[in-house]
C-alpha cells in the first residue's frame, strides 16, 4: 500500500512542554490571517510614514481591513491571492516594499496617528484575545490553538529542491549519501510548523525599561520540528502479491531557536536557526500502537523555552549563550537601549566630532551637537548603571540565554500539548492539551467551521489553485504570501520587534544536515 502521509504526521506527533509563564502557544495561522488587517511598508520600513496611506498627507490605513482578509477563494473577505497579478503583487515578492499583518495593533495605539509611537506591538492584547475567559477574548481565535502545519517532502521533491538551479554546494554533496534510494529506505522530511500569535524576548538582567523589557518581542512567530524518515515498503512475499506495509525509521531531528544578535546578513533575515541531532542518541519518546493499518507512533519529547519558544530536548538544558553576530552591533552595549537610536552611541558622538571639525558648521551648532551627544550619554549611562533600575550592570549586555523548563521552576511543567489518546510522561502537576482530534475530515487533516476550511497539512503545491493554500510563501514555481506575520515598528533598524517571516525550515534543516554529516 501507498504510504498515507496524513497517517505518518499524526504518528509522529510531538508532545511539547511549556515552561510556567508561558502565554502563546502553537496556533492556527490562517484564522489569524483572517482576523487580522493587511499592510504594506516601503523602505525605511521601520518609519511609520513608510506604511501604506490612502492619499498623500492621510494617515495610514491597511490595504485590507481587520477580519476581510481571505486565505481561500470563496470564502468571505478579500482573497489574498487576488493580489497576486493586481494591485499589490509586492505582497508575493521581495523587494523595497512588503506587507505585513497586524491583529491587536501597537502597545501604544490600536492604530496609527499623529501623536502615536507605534514602537511595540501590542502583544497584551493579543495574550487577551487568545487565552482570556472574559472579554476580549475572541472564541475563533482561542479555538485555534493547539495547532501545527505540517508539510511532507518525499524523495522527488527533495531532489528537485536540492538539485535544481540555486541548489547550495553543500546540497550537491549530500546528494549521493542522502537523496538515492537504498535497502534502508528512501529519505523523507517531515516538518511541523509552529505559529505562535507572539515572542516574548526581553534582554536577561537589565531590569524592566521598555528597551530592554520589549528588546525583541513581537508578534507572529514561526518556529519547527524537522524530522528525517526512511521509509520502506515491506512484507512483499515471493512471487508478488499478497500484503504490503509500509516502515518508517527516524534518523535525524532538527529544532529551531531563536537568533538575539543581527537578525539581517547575508542579504537575508534569520530570526530563527535550526541545530539537528541524530534521532537515536538523543531523542526521548513515547511510542505506542495505533491501531490496524496504522503507522506505530513514535512522539519526541520537546522542550520549549520560555517567550522565546526555542525548542530543545532536554528539560533543564542550561546552554550556550545566544551570540551577537555583528562585534558592532549597538545591543551589545547598555541593554539595546541604543538601539532605539538607530546607532550605537560611538558613532554619534564620532558624528559630533566631526561637525566641530567641519569649517562649515556654526559653532552653536557644535555646541548644541556635543551638548546632546552628552545628554544621550549620560541618560543611557544613568540606566545602564542602574539609576533606571538595572543594578548597576555596567555599560555591556549581559550573555543571553533561553529558558526551557526547569531550567529556573524545577517544579513542575506548565502546559503539556500532545497527542490525542498519548498520556505524556510527566504531566501529573500540568495542564495538558490534546493536539486538536478528531477534526471534522480527519483523512485530509482538515475542519470546516462557518463555510471555511481549516488544515493541518501545508499544500502549497497544488495545480488546483483554490486548494493551494497562497499564504504560505511561494516554492517550485509557484506564487505565495512573501510577508511578515505581525506588526512592523518604528525605531527598529534591525527588524527584531517587526512580525516574522516564514523562513524556509526545510532548506534550513538540509543544510545543517550536511554540515553535521560533514563534520
Amino acid at each position: 500500500m501507498a504510504l498515507d502521509f496524513n497517517d505518518l504526521i499524526r504518528a509522529f506527533e510531538p508532545i511539547l512542554y511549556f515552561a510556567d509563564g508561558e502565554r502563546f502557544f502553537p496556533s492556527d495561522c490562517k484564522r489569524y490571517l483572517e482576523r487580522a488587517s493587511l499592510w504594506s511598508a516601503v523602505t525605511p520600513f521601520d518609519n511609520k510614514d513608510s506604511w501604506h496611506t490612502s492619499a498623500p498627507g492621510a494617515l495610514s490605513q491597511p490595504i485590507i481591513p481587520p477580519k476581510q482578509v481571505s486565505g481561500r477563494s470563496g470564502e468571505p473577505g478579500t482573497f489574498l491571492g487576488e493580489s497576486q497579478s493586481g494591485s499589490f503583487p509586492f505582497l508575493f515578492a521581495s523587494g523595497p516594499e512588503e506587507g505585513f499583518l497586524d491583529l491587536t495593533g501597537w502597545a501604544d495605539s490600536p492604530n496609527i496617528t499623529t501623536l502615536s509611537e507605534n514602537r511595540f506591538a501590542n502583544l497584551t492584547a493579543l495574550d487577551a484575545v487568545y487565552n482570556s475567559s472574559t472579554s476580549p477574548v475572541d472564541a475563533l481565535l482561542k479555538g485555534s490553538r493547539f495547532w501545527y502545519h505540517a508539510e511532507v517532502f518525499d524523495l522527488p521533491r527533495l531532489r528537485a529542491l536540492m538539485s535544481g538551479q540555486h541548489a547550495r554546494p553543500d546540497f550537491r554533496e549530500l546528494l549521493p549519501v542522502l537523496l538515492e534510494p537504498s535497502i534502508a529506505g528512501d529519505p523523507l522530511l517531515l516538518c511541523y510548523y509552529l505559529f505562535f500569535p507572539g515572542h516574548d524576548e526581553p534582554l536577561d538582567d537589565c531590569g524592566t525599561v521598555a528597551e530592554s523589557a520589549l528588546f525583541g518581542s513581537y508578534a507572529g512567530e514561526w518556529a519547527c520540528i524537522s524530522i528525517l524518515v526512511k521509509t520502506r515498503t515491506t512484507g512483499i512475499p515471493i512471487g508478488g502479491g499478497g500484503p504490503t506495509t509500509e516502515e518508517c525509521t527516524p534518523v535525524a531531528i532538527g529544532l529551531t531557536s531563536r537568533n538575539v544578535g543581527d537578525v539581517g546578513f547575508l542579504g537575508g533575515e534569520r530570526r530563527v536557526g535550526m541545530t539537528v541531532h541524530d534521532w537515536d542518541a538523543t531523542v526521548d519518546m513515547v511510542t505506542r500502537d495505533r491501531g490496524p493499518s496504522k503507522l506505530p507512533g513514535v512522539h519526541p519529547r520537546i522542550f520549549v523555552a520560555r517567550g522565546t519558544h526555542g525548542l530543545y530536548l532536554s528539560e533543564s538544558f542550561l546552554g550556550v549563550p545566544m551570540p551577537f553576530f555583528a562585534p558592532d552591533d549597538s545591543s551589545r552595549q547598555h541593554c539595546g537601549a541604543s538601539e532605539l537610536l538607530g546607532k550605537s552611541l560611538e558613532d554619534l558622538t564620532d558624528e559630533a566630532d566631526e561637525a566641530a571639525d567641519d569649517t562649515w558648521v556654526d559653532d552653536s551648532e557644535v555646541v548644541w551637537t556635543k551638548m546632546l551627544i552628552n545628554l544621550v550619554w549620560a541618560a543611557v549611562e544613568w540606566i545602564a548603571g542602574g539609576g533606571g533600575g538595572l543594578d548597576a550592570v555596567g555599560t555591556k549586555t549581559p550573555e543571553q540565554f533561553d529558558h526551557p523548563p526547569m531550567r529556573d521552576a524545577p517544579e513542575y511543567f506548565s502546559v503539556i500539548i500532545h497527542p490525542s489518546g498519548v498520556a505524556p510522561p510527566k504531566g501529573d502537576k500540568a495542564q495538558t492539551f490534546a493536539w486538536q482530534f478528531p477534526l471534522s475530515n480527519e483523512a485530509a487533516l482538515e475542519t470546516t467551521l462557518k463555510g471555511r476550511v481549516y488544515s493541518m497539512r501545508v499544500d502549497r503545491t497544488n495545480q488546483n489553485a483554490v486548494l493551494r493554500q497562497i499564504w504560505w510563501p511561494g516554492i517550485q514555481g509557484f506564487t505565495g504570501y512573501s510577508g511578515r506575520w505581525g506588526p512592523r515598528v518604528t525605531n527598529d533598524p534591525k527588524a527584531r520587534r517587526a512580525g516574522m517571516k516564514f523562513p524556509e525550515f526545510w532548506e534550513m534543516f538540509m543544510t545543517a544536515f550536511a554540515k553535521s554529516k560533514a563534520m
